[in-house]
Formats: structure tokens, C-alpha cells, sequence
């Protein structure tokens, strides 16, 4: 009774706010679809790669059969890690540097992108070869030109160089904290110098990169985001998450840096990888404790992590596959569907019709049940098409602000239809492609929302299924209905309804039309 209530004074609010003004509008509601999986770019289970730079072997092992196998597997992501053990006293041979360029070639004709780690070693023992300051500054002065020729296919870079597999450890440079302050403030410096500036540059725990901002603890702020700023790219990955209460000593103090992460991702890259495996000491009581499907779908939303390891480890991933949610999803499914973004239009307020060169006001409401959202710049347009035409209008609205975990986004945006719009209807859609326009082509780097039925493989296109009519006798400033984010849901059966409109009744009254039936705005059914 008590949200019935709340809907109708919401509702009742929108009549007074508008009793005056004709409206000339549909408000549709829409269904999401929780748990499928499907790809989408820069997000969800990656695939690792490998590859040792070795001159008798100078093709790269990342060819176009392995990525549509991952494709297949809903993967766009590959974690491209490069080994560079043969020159840690020497300068890049050309093989290498084409080696990598061809490799961007690779994902743009494919359609994944890559997390790039460079490394010395991965042989765990003493005395470690990972490197020294010196060729690492050589390295990636000739690594920088490089990377900016991939910077349309680089999801973000991973710091790497600096201990055994680049996870800033076991070093020569000295382990753990004996490892110089110094040592990693300057090669984060030349990271940051190499990497694309439109790319974050991933850290191995929270402190590194606090320790590196001279202890400034505070997370990224909404106004600091993408100013390009160090502290604005400087993102994080764990691969030992879920392992213990300090993931195996990626936290000095857990609740504090989680709690930072969770603040400080919302605007930056976090991913990685599990490592508990079945030989390691108590490993059941372990994940039991820290590593459960359920424990893993809430931590891996409070930090906002967007991609995870498919391969390894298979000891906890394989336990997920076998471990169910109360509505029978397992969670290794329930996790491979909510890493990164998840997108959903939710509710639409829409002109039915628009006039050349008059006005097209829009309202919509985007749901993000994922666990986190997109951290590279991607524009977004509302698109009006038909068999022979297609209007697009790009939104101010920034997909990166389009706040996870099931919050939702309020777009409210006008634009001005062309003059020489051709009139006719039109259905209506949503574009969010990548920013790179050579690769908008290319669908698969284009977000797929998770409303039913909506997604059109060859344009790239979220069809709304929504009309709307071009026409030289509509208005010229159509007016459409207030929609509000956080309303009740009224209480006419949603699950069997694929949209509805409200009108408002000569006495006043407000109607909801749905193909199931006519409801009043308490939800019971109307048969006037």
C-alpha cells in the first residue's frame, strides 16, 4: 500500500507540473535482461598471451584463429603479456617493435583489444633477471612511439618491468619494500610518459600508487576524473584477488584501501586475476572463507573490477561453475556477465513526433547492473533510422559517468532536428561506439545494451523498438513527460509488458496503456 501511495503522489505531481502543457510524448518502460552473457569491449573474462621476444622466433603467437576462438567465448580482451628476457642489456631489435604493431593490426581486423604488460622474467628464483632502471628508460623510449600507434586497440597498460612477471616484487632492484621509492616513483613517471595519454597505467596495489602521490590517500574525485592528470590514470589490478585477507599482501590494510578502491575505480581500471589453487595451505578453508561465488559477485562490484582471468585459476573458477545463486545461476555465469559495464535503457520519454529544423527533447534512463563502467572515453548518439535514412545525435551525456552497481543515470538532452531532415518514421536507437572512428566499422568494439532483443549485429545499433515521426506538421517545441530515476515501478504486471504510455483523461485522471490492458496509476486495471 505504502509504494502504491508514493507512486500516485509521483504521479499525481507530474499532472500539476504539466496540467497546462500539451504533451505530445510516449513514456515506455523497459524490460532488462539480468544475466545473459554477451561480449562486449573492455570488459568481462580476458584471455592471457604471452609472448617471448625471441629472435629465432620473430611471428607472433596472436593470430586471428585464437581471437575468434575467445570471441566465441564472449572474450574481448586479451592480456598481452611480452617478455623481453633476451635484451635486458640491450636495445629493442625492429622484429620486436613490428611484432607488437602487428598485433594491434590483428585486434582492429578481429575486434578485441589488449591489457599490454612488459616484463623481464617469470622464472621465480634467485638471482632475479628482471631488468635494470637503465634499460627499462631505454626500452620504453623506444616502446613509446609504438604504443601510440596502438593506442585505439589498447584497453590500458599494466606497469610491468619491474620484478619477476612485472609485479614489482621478487627484483633485483631488492624485494618487497626494499625495493627504492625512488626506483618505482621514476619508472611510473616514464610509464606514464610512454603510455598513450588517453590510457591508464595499472598499478599492483593501492599503495603504490598513494606511496607514488606522496601519500595522498584521497580516492579520484568526479571533477579530477580523465583531466589527465597522475592521479587521474593511475589505475590498479590484483592478481591475487580473493586469496586471504590480504590477497596475498596487495592490502596493507584491508578495509581501508578496499574502501579506496571502491571510491577511486569508479573512474579508473581495476582487473586481475585469482590465484588460490588447490595445493596452497588450507586452501579449502581459504575460499571458504574469502573466495565463495557469492563473496567473490560482492567484492568484485564493490571495487569495480572489469575484467578477470578466465584461465587460471582453475580452482576457484571451476568451484564457481558449480555454485548457484537462489535463482539458479551459477556464479561463475552471474560474474561473467556483470564484470565491467552492463548497460540498460530503462525508461524513455520521447517526442511521438518532430518537425524539421524544430526541437527534439529526449529524457532516458540508463540502468548499470554491472560492476563498474567504461574507463576509456566512447561518445554516444541517439539514432533515428529507416530503410532510407539515418539521423544521429550525439549525447553530451559521458558513458564513463554512467555510475555501476544498479545506479541509474538520468540523460535529459535537446537537440535540433535538420532543417532537411526527410520526413517519415522512424525507429529510434542507441550508438555507442568507440571513440576511434576507424574502428566503428568494426561492431564488435561498439556496448551492447542488456535490453531484450535490442542489439543489431551489423550496424552496431540498440534498437528501442520506438516509433517516431518526422513531419513538417508537428510541433516545433514538442513538450514530453518528466521521468524521474529511483520511481516505483507501478504495480500492472511489467514482466509480460514490453512498453506503456501514460495519458491524461479529460477529468484529470491519468491513464497507463499497455498491449496487456489499461491501468490507473495505483495499478488497477482501467476499462474505460
Amino acid at each position: 500500500m505504502k509504494s502504491r501511495l508514493l507512486l500516485a503522489l509521483g504521479l499525481l505531481l507530474t499532472l500539476l507540473l504539466y496540467s497546462s502543457t500539451p504533451l505530445h510524448s510516449t513514456v515506455t518502460w523497459f524490460n532488462l535482461d539480468y544475466y545473459t552473457d554477451f561480449p562486449n569491449p573492455e570488459r568481462g573474462f580476458y584471455h592471457p598471451a604471452s609472448q617471448s621476444m625471441v629472435a629465432s622466433r620473430p611471428n607472433s603467437n596472436l593470430t586471428g584463429s585464437l581471437i575468434k576462438q575467445q570471441l566465441e567465448a564472449n572474450r574481448t580482451l586479451i592480456l598481452r603479456e611480452y617478455y623481453l628476457s633476451n635484451y635486458r642489456k640491450d636495445s629493442l631489435p625492429e622484429f620486436a617493435l613490428n611484432l607488437i604493431l602487428g598485433d594491434f593490426d590483428t585486434c582492429r581486423i578481429y575486434g578485441v583489444k589488449m591489457v599490454i604488460r612488459f616484463a623481464y622474467t617469470e622464472q621465480w628464483k634467485e638471482p632475479y633477471q628482471d631488468g635494470t632502471p637503465k634499460w627499462w628508460r631505454i626500452h620504453l623510449e623506444q616502446l613509446k612511439p609504438i604504443l601510440a600507434q596502438g593506442e585505439d586497440v589498447i584497453s590500458c597498460v599494466q606497469a610491468g618491468f619491474l620484478g619477476v612477471w612485472g609485479e614489482w616484487y621478487y627484483s633485483s632492484q631488492g624485494t618487497g619494500k626494499m625495493i627504492k621509492q625512488e626506483t618505482k616513483s621514476n619508472l611510473i613517471n616514464q610509464l606514464l610518459d610512454a603510455v598513450p595519454a588517453s590510457r591508464a597505467v595499472q598499478l599492483r596495489t593501492p599503495a603504490y600508487k598513494t606511496d607514488y602521490l606522496e601519500k595522498d590517500t584521497i580516492p579520484l574525485t568526479p571533477e579530477e576524473a580523465f583531466n589527465g592528470s597522475a592521479k587521474a590514470r593511475l589505475g590498479h589490478h590484483n592478481d591475487a584477488i580473493l586469496n586471504g585477507k590480504t590477497n596475498m599482501g596487495t592490502y596493507k590494510s584491508r578495509t581501508k584501501e578496499m574502501s579506496y578502491l571502491n571510491r577511486d575505480c569508479r573512474y579508473l581500471p581495476n582487473g586481475g586475476e585469482t590465484d588460490l589453487t588447490s595445493d596452497q595451505s588450507q586452501a579449502q578453508q581459504v575460499y571458504d572463507e574469502w573466495s565463495t561465488g557469492s563473496i567473490a559477485h560482492s567484492e568484485l562490484n564493490y571495487i569495480h573490477f572489469s575484467y578477470l582471468n578466465h584461465a587460471y585459476s582453475g580452482f576457484v573458477l571451476e568451484k564457481w561453475k558449480k555454485e548457484y545463486d537462489g535463482q539458479g545461476h551459477s556464479y561463475y555465469d552471474i560474474i561473467s556477465a556483470h564484470l565491467g559495464y552492463r548497460f540498460g535503457v530503462q525508461r524513455a520519454s520521447l517526442p511521438d513526433s518532430i518537425a524539421p529544423n524544430g526541437n527534439l527533447p529526449i529524457r532516458l534512463i540508463i540502468s548499470n547492473t554491472g560492476y563498474a563502467t567504461p574507463y576509456n572515453e566512447r561518445p554516444a548518439f541517439l539514432v533515428l533510422k529507416n530503410e532510407t535514412d539515418t539521423l544521429s545525435f550525439p549525447l553530451a551525456s559521458d558513458p564513463r559517468f554512467w555510475t555501476s552497481g544498479g545506479e541509474q543515470t538520468l540523460i535529459n538532452e535537446q537537440f535540433t532536428v535538420p532543417a532537411d531532415a526527410p520526413e517519415g518514421e522512424y525507429e529510434v536507437c542507441l550508438f555507442i561506439p568507440d571513440k576511434a572512428e576507424n574502428l566503428r566499422a568494426n561492431t564488435s568494439f561498439s556496448i551492447r545494451l542488456c535490453n531484450q532483443d535490442c542489439w543489431e549485429e551489423k550496424s552496431g545499433y540498440n534498437n528501442l523498438h520506438l516509433k517516431m515521426t518526422i513531419s513538417s506538421e508537428a510541433s516545433l517545441d514538442p513538450k514530453i513527460e518528466p521521468i524521474e530515476t529511483g520511481l516505483i515501478s507501478p504495480s500492472f504486471p511489467q514482466s509480460s509488458i514490453r512498453h506503456s504510455s501514460y495519458k491524461r483523461l479529460l477529468n484529470n485522471r491519468l491513464l497507463i496503456i499497455t498491449p496487456e490492458g489499461n491501468y490507473n496509476i495505483l495499478g488497477q486495471r482501467y476499462n474505460e
